[in-house]
């Protein structure tokens, strides 16, 4: 299915408030679904899959398939989501949900600030299948919802783009904090991108509604997890961004990557056997610039971290031919 607007709303498939729809058969099917919006018009939108809900009652979507691909992309200023599910209260007697279970799954969307998956005000999205995800922001969660991807961990994942937890006060103003799980299994399972809060007017306190407790990134058999860096911005701002911490990894033989110096990231606890950080060291640069840096706030008992400082571009690890156990010790402290 590949719809086109020239000025509007181009929507892929659309359930509404209590409606069920359901698209193809798990094994067997091939499901297709794009949007396009060509125009310029304040307020048009290219929405792969929507998911509505209002006075309480969600909209139910399944998507199943041998395999499902989901594409959102605009020409002009257009809000670009590939998959939007909301059920609009934080008190819903049925939230709106979307599950798409197939053996591949494709979720994009292009063009600037697109989001892959938008899960807001209670709604819930389930990923089941060899997923890509990949937009600027792979995910924008807020209000209690709910992002399932890899849950059970049958599958590989690649994710690139940021986790956003995204505040807006003309439209919402409804906390940011959600549940967002993302686990990738296998050395296949990747992760590009970062956490971040967002906010788009000033909210009344930081601490309840920029505040995220429900991020959980699972990494094991080889997966790995390479942090971007993130914007900075003050809240005293009416529209910005800034890095928010990962409140749990459950790191089981996966491996991080610290590419820069300008990665700076905080897991505030994490769990399993432990895995690799792989540091990239650029040692032309002053001191205190030469790295990155990740820092585990807590860990479990036996949950450790092997080190490994690479070369800046990240393609080899250093020996003692480029710097002495004095100079590597000071450099995985900084």
């Amino acid at each position: 299915m590949d719809v086109s607007e020239e000025a509007g709303w181009a929507t892929g498939v659309y359930a509404g408030v209590g409606g069920k729809i359901v698209i193809g058969e798990r094994d067997k099917s091939v499901v297709t679904i794009r949007t396009k919006d060509t125009g310029v018009v304040e307020g048009s939108l290219s929405f792969g899959l929507w998911v509505d809900g209002k006075e309480n009652l969600g909209g139910v979507m399944e998507v199943k398939g041998k395999s499902v691909t989901i594409h959102a992309e605009s020409e002009g200023q257009t809000d670009v989501r590939a998959i939007h599910v909301a059920t609009n209260t934080l008190k819903p007697s049925q939230r709106s949900s979307l599950l798409i279970d197939a053996d591949t799954v494709s979720i994009t969307a292009d063009g600037e600030g697109a989001r892959a998956i938008v899960a807001m005000s209670t709604g819930v999205v389930e990923v089941k299948g060899r997923a890509t995800i990949a937009a600027d922001n792979a995910i924008v969660a807020r209000g209690d919802a709910k992002v399932l991807v890899n849950a059970e961990g049958k599958y590989s994942t690649v994710i690139n783009g940021n986790v956003n937890f995204s505040y807006d006060a003309p439209t919402s103003k409804t906390p940011v904090d959600a549940t967002v799980v993302l686990n990738l299994v296998g050395p296949e399972s990747s992760w590009t991108g970062n956490t971040v809060v967002s906010w788009r007017g000033t909210p009344t306190s930081e601490d309840e509604y920029l505040s995220v407790t429900g991020m959980k990134l699972g990494l094991s058999k080889g997966a790995a997890w390479t942090p971007v860096e993130t914007a900075k911005d003050s809240t005293t701002v009416t529209l910005g961004q800034k890095y928010t911490a990962l409140n749990l990894l459950e790191n089981n033989d996966g491996v991080i990557n610290i590419t820069n110096s300008a990665i700076d990231v905080t897991v505030e606890k994490m769990t399993g056997t432990g895995g690799t950080v792989n540091l990239a060291a650029d040692l032309t640069a002053e001191d205190g610039s030469q790295t990155g840096t990740i820092t585990i706030a807590e860990a479990a008992e036996n949950s450790k971290i092997d080190v490994k400082l690479k070369d800046a571009k990240m393609e080899r690890n250093l020996t003692s031919d480029d710097l002495t156990a004095e100079e590597a010790k000071s450099l995985m402290a900084a």
